[in-house]
């Protein structure tokens, strides 16, 4: 069984332009510049809590490193992730998107199954749905 990382880092060796056009980006090589942003966060998120007891110190670790791993992963490109200018709006983007989706993810434990969307049917679909007068899945299956 081959091991996809090394394919991938063969293609990414031998085809450097086609990987650049197909937006990946992302190597091994990487790594050093992703520890000094994660530093870099880090730094950031403790100057705003200067007097953080332990515990909360290593909360804001954990912090970070999800951060950074947002930034690295939305990143277009190596000189994007590392634009310093555009840092601050960037992680304000990542801390909106974790939170929108840790309150989506909070909202549907404790919404009733019979709420949850079935059948491959998006939220959107069933707001569209819904505002157009037309029945979802779940009052056709009530019918």
């Amino acid at each position: 069984m081959s091991d996809p990382g090394a394919s991938a880092a063969a293609i990414r060796t031998r085809q450097p332009g086609i990987i650049q056009a197909l937006g990946i980006w992302h190597s091994e090589t990487d790594l050093p510049m992703r520890l000094q942003m994660g530093a870099t966060v880090q730094a950031m998120l403790q100057q705003m809590e200067p007097n953080a007891s332990p515990d909360r110190f290593r909360e804001i670790g954990s912090i970070a490193r999800r951060l950074e791993q947002a930034l690295y992963c939305t990143a277009k490109s190596m000189e994007a992730y590392m634009d310093m200018s555009t840092l601050h709006q960037r992680l304000r983007a990542a801390v909106m998107s974790m939170m929108v989706a840790t309150d989506t993810m909070h909202r549907m434990r404790q919404a009733p199954p019979d709420a949850l969307p079935r059948g491959g049917e998006s939220d959107a679909h069933m707001q569209q749905a819904i505002a157009a007068g037309a029945p979802s899945t779940n009052e056709r299956e009530l019918a």
